[in-house]
């Protein structure tokens, strides 16, 4: 249908996500001293312009007639309303972190090829004309789609029962492109076999193979999300999250009651995250008094946004912060946080009334690797090694974290004075686990690289 902006008002046609706009006809004129394109694709989005629409925009000459944000996945065209003819895919290509691009020609029967597990993989689809893509099939849950690139999750070779729907190493799915006018292409099969590789990362249920073992552990590329706090709604990507489930079996979820301080669940490139917005998104971790343990290693996976700030951010805390010593119930013996300080730092405290251990070296708005272990109090990520610190004495305290009855938090922390949240979280977070026990080196090592495989870094 024809459309226009009246005099006076700012108007952008959108196109949203995987969305497909289609515009035709109409007229936009566009003030000398306004900047803004026309058309505008966020993020992956697909618009199709009919040329008598594209003919009615008046602009400058400097301003794009559509812009993208820089997204090489996001589709625009013109719109030619009388196309009946079915797009083709004629190659998908990939890279593999280290090696040149690996180009895979798709025929009428489709493709085969081979990943490497516990890596998440982007395909790109090249079509004979502009298409989003339909994914079909029995691994189609392991797959997601952004514009015409595929991504595949990152699969486990080890799985009980295999990787894939039928028991095999190998996920099958059928790939279709949809043009503007919603012609279909041929489904091309592809087959993505798992290769198993000397990874030596490790799960929860080997890390949690010791006698009485007690923790948690949210690996985020393999979390089941959910969008209340009865734990029976799936979410979705992009919803706020209410609940998440503990993958260690220890019954400890993540839980948020209240709505406005729940963190969407998202994608960051490949890798699936709850992205905090540093103002109110926290969760609570199990129940009061759940974390009571003398001694824990701890680990995180996360990045702090480079717009964060320079304040310490606290994504995991036990206890609360305050400045008695008395061990009632605002002290701040038996209270441990964990955080990155100012995206270039990191930041915590194992006991003591006051006192913070900060060393260098997180880069703002890279993917960190973060572990904690009582025993030697040292941080160790893959960026930083802090040296041994106790509060502001330096002395070996030994305390049952946190307090009797406190809760533990996830994004921020609880301060026990003011009686609020405080120094909240900003950026996306990957997973972390805590273990009731001083992790010897090896295991502690193979947890470092499992949290590495569900952020980007490589250990």
């Amino acid at each position: 249908n024809p459309w226009k902006v009246g005099s006076g008002s700012i108007g952008q046609v959108y196109a949203y996500g995987n969305s497909r706009v289609l515009v035709q006809g109409g007229t936009f004129t566009q003030a000398a001293d306004f900047t803004w394109s026309p058309f505008h694709i966020f993020e992956t989005g697909f618009m199709s312009v009919d040329a008598a629409a594209q003919a009615g925009v008046t602009k400058a000459a400097s301003v794009a007639m559509f812009d993208s944000e820089g997204n090489d996945d996001a589709l625009f065209g013109t719109w030619d309303h009388d196309d009946a003819v079915a797009p083709t895919i004629t190659q998908l290509s990939y890279r593999v972190p280290g090696q040149p691009v690996t180009v895979v020609p798709i025929d009428a029967s489709g493709a085969a090829l081979s990943i490497n597990e516990n890596q998440p993989q982007a395909f790109t689809l090249s079509a004979s004309e502009n298409a989003t893509l339909a994914v079909y099939g029995p691994d189609a849950a392991k797959f997601a789609v952004s514009g015409r690139t595929l991504l595949m999750k990152a699969q486990d070779y080890d799985v009980a029962n295999g990787p894939a729907a039928d028991g095999s190493k190998t996920l099958r799915i059928t790939v279709q492109a949809i043009d503007a006018n919603g012609n279909p292409s041929r489904a091309y099969p592809l087959a993505v076999t798992i290769l198993d590789v000397d990874d030596a990362a490790i799960g929860p249920v080997e890390a949690f193979d010791y006698p009485n073992a007690n923790g948690c552990w949210f690996d985020f590329s393999q979390a089941q999300f959910w969008a209340d706090t009865a734990m029976t709604i799936p979410a979705q990507l992009g919803d706020p999250v209410a609940a998440v489930t503990d993958q260690s079996g220890r019954g400890h979820h993540l839980w948020q009651p209240d709505p406005d301080r729940r963190a969407p669940l998202r994608l960051d490139g490949l890798y699936t995250c709850l992205d905090f917005n540093g103002t109110s998104h926290c969760y609570n971790l199990g129940q009061p008094g759940d974390f009571r343990f003398p001694n824990f290693t701890a680990f995180l996976a996360l990045k702090k946004a480079k717009d964060a700030g320079t304040a310490p951010a606290y994504a995991l805390f036990f206890g609360r912060r305050a400045v008695s010593t008395d061990g009632g119930t605002n002290s701040s013996n038996g209270t441990f946080w964990f955080g990155l300080r100012g995206g270039v730092s990191v930041t915590y405290r194992c006991t003591g009334p006051n006192g913070t251990s900060d060393g260098t070296g997180a880069a703002p708005g890279k993917p960190v690797v973060l572990s904690f272990r009582t025993l030697d109090r040292v941080v160790r990520s893959n960026a930083v090694q802090i040296l041994p610190a106790d509060g502001s004495t330096g002395a070996p305290i030994n305390n049952t974290y946190p307090l009797a009855n406190e809760q533990a938090l996830v994004g921020a922390r609880w301060d026990g004075v003011s009686n609020d949240f405080t120094s909240y979280f900003k950026g996306p977070m990957y997973g972390f686990a805590v273990l009731d026990r001083d992790c010897p080196d090896a295991i502690r090592f193979r947890i470092e690289r499992q949290f590495g495989v569900a952020s980007a870094v490589s250990l």
